[in-house]
C-alpha cells in the first residue's frame, strides 16, 4: 500500500450515485456483515465516503466524484469477485492563525 500526495491547486468534487450492486452482492455482503456485527456489536455501520472516480482535468487540477455508503459497504472487499469501490481517506494540515496545528484521528 503506498500514499498519494497530489500537487493539487483547484479540486472539483462531485457526488455521484453509488453503483447499484446486485441481489447476489447485496447478500454476500450482508453474510460478511452479520459476523462482524456478531463479534462486535459496536461495530459502525453509518454513513461514510467512497471514491467513484478520481482524475485530473487540467494542470493541478483534480476531479473527485464520490458516493454516499454506509461503512456496511467495505464488507464487499471480503467477498472474491464483488464490486466495492475504494475507501475516502482523506488527511489535512491546517496550521491555525496562532501557528498551532489541530490533530484529529479517525
Amino acid at each position: 500500500m503506498g500514499i498519494d500526495l497530489f500537487d493539487v491547486e483547484r479540486r472539483h468534487l462531485v457526488e455521484v450515485d453509488a453503483p447499484p450492486l446486485s441481489a447476489e452482492d447485496e447478500s454476500a455482503r450482508d453474510r460478511v456483515w452479520s459476523p462482524a456485527v456478531q463479534g462486535n456489536p459496536t461495530l459502525f455501520a453509518g454513513p461514510v465516503v467512497a471514491c467513484a472516480r478520481l482524475g485530473w482535468i487540467g494542470p493541478h487540477a483534480l476531479r473527485l466524484s464520490w458516493a454516499r455508503v454506509t461503512y456496511r459497504h467495505y464488507a464487499l472487499r471480503r467477498v472474491p469477485g464483488a464490486t466495492a469501490l475504494p475507501s475516502l481517506f482523506v488527511n489535512v494540515v491546517q496550521p491555525t492563525d496562532d501557528g498551532r496545528v489541530p490533530a484529529a484521528r479517525m
